[in-house]
């Protein structure tokens, strides 16, 4: 049976195509795919990173579009960039000092225990030092919020592709934010501006419409994902404070001050 590659376009009646080397069979993009996308080893760099690279800035709508409808030989896989990226990151803040030091809230320190005091501020640190692991980990919560908001990627692509397609977008962010600490720019509103733009033109790639509309949802997007993160954060205090331990006496004491 004669088929054409999904990648090259080459028609062939082989399990291989002859030109690339990608597969006949390609399938969708699952929850199963992305189990083994995360299994596999991620860590090894090889053929299709520069060209991700260059495309992650010049046409990265494009790129993750052509990558889910099963252009995947010529691009490095998303999840793959993702932690690559993160490790980079994380090794680079550590290296350079580049770090920040958590600390819970004044009253906060007598309303839970010191062993939850503890491992709620270790957590929050890591995290904070190590943003690549914290966008990779946030990805199902961006992904629910772009689906809310574009119509076209709710109606293209399942919740599953667009984790794959927020791979790539989230490994912009740490692009930019590891070349900001390179070039040691602490000036944030310049790198905040250049984020949402990047994300604007990302979703202008998939989705269409004007500069101006993509950007105002982008923004939106972006503070319900703030929004989002913090309500996270007081979930977990609250539920670390109520299992590892709350003084009883101080939250009656905070309430009735309320």
């Amino acid at each position: 049976m004669i088929m054409k590659c999904k990648n090259c376009y080459t028609e062939f009646d082989s399990p291989y195509c002859p030109q690339c080397g990608q597969k006949s069979s390609v399938s969708s993009l699952t929850l199963n795919s992305l189990l083994k996308g995360l299994a596999l080893n991620f860590g090894t760099v090889d053929r299709g990173v520069t060209r991700t690279l260059v495309d992650l800035f010049i046409r990265p709508g494009h790129m993750a579009i052509e990558y889910v409808y099963g252009k995947r030989v010529i691009y490095y896989a998303p999840f793959q960039l993702l932690f690559v990226l993160a490790a980079v990151s994380s090794v680079f803040n550590f290296w350079y000092g580049d770090t920040s030091e958590f600390s819970m809230a004044e009253g906060m320190e007598g309303l839970i225990s010191v062993r939850a005091g503890e491992l709620i501020t270790k957590a929050i640190n890591f995290m904070q030092n190590n943003r690549g692991i914290l966008w990779a980990a946030c990805i199902p919560i961006q992904a629910a919020i772009f689906r809310m908001l574009y119509k076209p990627l709710r109606y293209r692509f399942t919740l599953v592709e667009i984790y794959f397609i927020a791979a790539y977008f989230f490994s912009q962010i740490i692009l930019v934010q590891l070349l900001f600490s390179i070039m040691m720019l602490e000036d944030r509103g310049y790198e905040l501006l250049l984020l949402l733009l990047l994300l604007s033109y990302d979703i202008k790639q998939i989705c269409g419409g004007s500069w101006i509309k993509n950007i105002m949802k982008c923004a939106f997007s972006q503070f319900l994902f703030g929004i989002s993160l913090l309500l996270i954060l007081i979930v977990i205090i609250i539920i670390g404070g109520l299992i590892l331990g709350v003084d009883t006496e101080v939250l009656n004491s905070i309430l009735d001050e309320v």
